[in-house]
């Protein structure tokens, strides 16, 4: 018999790292555990990742008329009638009622960003006295709640690290690679890539003043950078105003990151924060050596210093981080045995690796 495994999302239409991690883990657990993804409103959208045939999902269709209320009672109702073993909440607003629905079910809260990731947000408006007393108010809020459930997934184990200092209920479990191997980088293209949001957490800011230093020495050479974001007009703004019209590109969104990857020589992470850095993982998959400023969560669990990359220890050095860029660019061998060395590293984060994880997880609750 096949026990049943319920996530809860609020809306499985975003194409974010949150939305696909969650796509292959399903996938990836749906052919030993009855699986149902329960969206809270779908608005009649598209899913933004493919799933398995075999994997349910259910559209609650809470309205945003007394939105929490109406999306807990349609919540409590669905998981009560059809009795699931576990539910992993991935923290969205039913982190706050989960617990407390009396289902029969182990809960499980699964946590996509850094520990201090609303500090981070926070400190676009906020700033001394005020950040900090709104980002201990948002920490407390968050891990009272969050000791209600059976158990807190978190994606690093510095951020389990984080979490352990409060709760005992905490486990990590990295995300897994979320493209196939089907094309390996040459390292020949005189090309760097980045991928992400562009929102200010990704801190493209950082990355195109780093690329006027790179582009002073290395004129021959380009920057891509894929994803879409409310800050796209700004950073072409910025971009123009540096004069790099014709070497920086916004590229947009893809469909096929993994044949991008494979036409560039060099990946540059500038996140101020992440949770656990999917395009790392791609990245490293594709053969491409990383550089990366060494934010809070997860790029040092990634990179090993010297070996398959370069960590930058201070985010926003975009001095180091060119400099970085530059010597990658200048030396084949050192980019060729990063490269080689990223590949190898990236076996550890392969889907049934992660897979097996998961299972002894889920085994230990059910």
């Amino acid at each position: 018999m096949k026990y049943n495994i319920a996530y809860c999302i609020e809306g499985f239409y975003n194409h974010g790292g949150m939305e696909r991690i969650l796509s292959v883990c399903a996938n990836l657990l749906s052919d030993i555990y009855s699986i149902t993804i329960i969206v809270a409103n779908q608005r009649g959208r598209e899913h933004a990742y493919n799933l398995a045939q075999n994997i349910n999902v259910v559209d609650l269709c809470v309205s945003s008329t007394n939105y929490k209320e109406e999306y807990k009672k349609s919540l409590t109702r669905y998981l009560q009638d059809h009795r699931f073993s576990v539910v992993i909440s991935l923290a969205g607003l039913e982190l706050f009622f989960l617990p407390q629905i009396k289902d029969g079910s182990k809960k499980v809260m699964w946590f996509h960003f850094a520990f201090d990731v609303s500090k981070m947000f926070l400190s676009e408006r906020f700033h001394g006295w005020k950040l900090n007393l709104l980002y201990y108010i948002h920490t407390i809020r968050r891990i009272y709640f969050a000791k209600k459930f059976d158990t807190i997934v978190v994606l690093s184990k510095s951020d389990c690290d984080s979490w352990s200092r409060f709760c005992n209920n905490v486990k990590y479990i990295y995300n897994p690679i979320t493209i196939d191997r089907k094309v390996i980088s040459n390292l020949s293209e005189e090309s760097v890539i980045a991928v992400g949001r562009l929102g200010w957490q990704k801190g493209f800011d950082f990355l195109i003043d780093s690329w006027v230093l790179v582009d002073d020495k290395h004129p021959d050479w380009h920057l891509d950078i894929f994803g879409e974001g409310p800050d796209r007009l700004e950073l072409q703004h910025q971009i123009d105003r540096k004069g790099l019209h014709d070497k920086v590109r916004l590229c947009g969104v893809t469909k096929q990151i993994e044949e991008e990857y494979g036409k560039h020589s060099i990946y540059v992470m500038s996140s101020r924060a992440e949770g656990f850095p999917l395009a790392l993982l791609e990245a490293s998959s594709c053969g491409l050596p990383m550089i990366s400023f060494n934010c809070h969560q997860g790029p040092n669990e990634i990179i090993q210093e010297g070996e398959n990359g370069f960590l930058v220890d201070e985010v926003g050095d975009i001095y180091t981080l060119s400099d970085r860029i530059c010597k990658l660019i200048e030396d084949n061998n050192l980019r060729n045995m990063m490269g080689k060395k990223a590949l190898d590293s990236s076996f550890r984060f392969e889907g049934e690796v992660i897979k097996k994880d998961w299972i002894s997880l889920l085994k230990q609750l059910i």
